[in-house]
């Protein structure tokens, strides 16, 4: 009855061991693991979906909350906005709060879309 019970206890144990120390033989590339070029993200996904709302800039970038554009007589950002933040604005109205930022606080920009560092 020993036997029967080690040799049972071995024929179920002794497959699930060798599966596992199995190497993997796929040969399937992982798409996390291809080098890629490396390049900046020009902005943030969906800006739609955000707090903060922004004009339709001419140019697309960095703006602090405190920012009047002279070319349509209105601020940047209109909804959401806070003098001290900066936020990303793109030409269709999406915007992102990056947060508090020195330059804003010191009313030194980035008022039109180029990054003041």
């Amino acid at each position: 009855m020993h036997t029967f019970n080690l040799l049972l206890t071995l024929t179920t144990i002794l497959p699930l061991t060798l599966s596992a120390s199995t190497p993997n033989t796929n040969t399937k590339s992982d798409p996390a693991i291809i080098p890629r070029a490396a390049e900046a993200v020009a902005e943030p996904v969906q800006l739609e979906k955000r707090a903060c709302k922004c004009r339709k800039v001419k140019n697309e970038g960095l703006y602090c909350g405190y920012c009047y554009l002279t070319n349509i007589d209105d601020e940047a950002v209109y909804e959401g906005d806070i003098w001290d933040n900066v936020y990303w604005c793109n030409k269709k109205g999406g915007c992102e709060d990056l947060g508090r930022r020195t330059s804003c606080v010191k009313r030194d920009g980035p008022c039109d879309g180029r990054d003041k560092k």
